[in-house]
């Protein structure tokens, strides 16, 4: 596979999506951690923007804690079904390319929860994540990313992937060679005789709190907080 793969990740239905991703309390601990950071870090005021943000779990919890909070989200799917379970007041959803699109509002946070991160696995996807949240950020404003980081490389260095299949059998990892890229496949896209990625695999990054930096700096955003302890990775665009 050619290291400018650059397919979407589209997610499955935004059922099947919710019941993978939520875990017991994960969504209040979410908002807890970005309410915190944004208190810490003196974020300016103004809108939030929500980048990956599904079928809108964390925007209507950081609406209901007073937030003006923009969706964004490269599946229809997932915002229809946003739609479907209520926008509240002063929050809208928008159908975009994180890595490239354009918007007439510049926002006091981007927020990208849930593992979004590993989403953005080409060059183009990576540099375009960073240059377009500092364009869309008023000075000051602040880039929130779930430490993700730290979490899948703890997960590899004890050896849950090492031979490339679940306990279950329901899930096949592995790497792209001389890459931290890898693919993922489920259910019935999972093939034991075959460990050559093709092009309807899903694609993911497994990004270091190193590239993370790299790429805040090609993008001009500060760091201010990039810890392996830290729930939340903490970016600032300059003044």
């Amino acid at each position: 596979m050619p290291l400018d793969h650059d397919q979407l990740n589209i997610e499955r239905d935004p059922e099947t999506h919710d019941a993978e991703a939520i875990q017991p309390g994960a969504t209040e601990a979410d908002v807890a951690a970005v309410r915190a950071a944004l208190k810490t870090f003196t974020a300016p005021s103004g809108p939030l923007l929500d980048i990956g943000c599904g079928t809108g779990r964390h925007l209507r919890a950081l609406a209901a804690s007073g937030h003006a909070v923009v969706g964004l989200d490269c599946d229809q799917r997932m915002l229809d079904a946003a739609e479907q379970a209520g926008v509240p007041t002063d929050c809208r959803l928008l159908a975009a390319d994180a890595s490239d699109f354009s918007c007439d509002e510049h926002f006091a946070a981007a927020l990208l929860l849930n593992r979004s991160l590993v989403c953005f696995h080409s060059h183009r996807m990576a540099t375009g994540l960073f240059s377009t949240v500092a364009k869309h950020l008023v000075p000051g404003g602040l880039f929130l990313i779930d430490n993700c980081c730290t979490e899948l490389w703890n997960e590899v260095a004890n050896g849950n992937y090492s031979n490339g299949l679940s306990g279950d059998g329901c899930q096949q990892l592995f790497f792209l060679p001389g890459e931290n890229r890898f693919v993922w496949r489920r259910d019935d896209a999972v093939d034991p005789e075959n460990w050559t990625p093709s092009p309807s695999d899903r694609i993911y990054r497994l990004w270091s709190l190193g590239e993370v930096a790299l790429a805040a700096a090609g993008a001009g955003l500060a760091l201010c907080c990039l810890s392996s302890d830290s729930p939340l990775i903490v970016l600032r665009r300059q003044e």
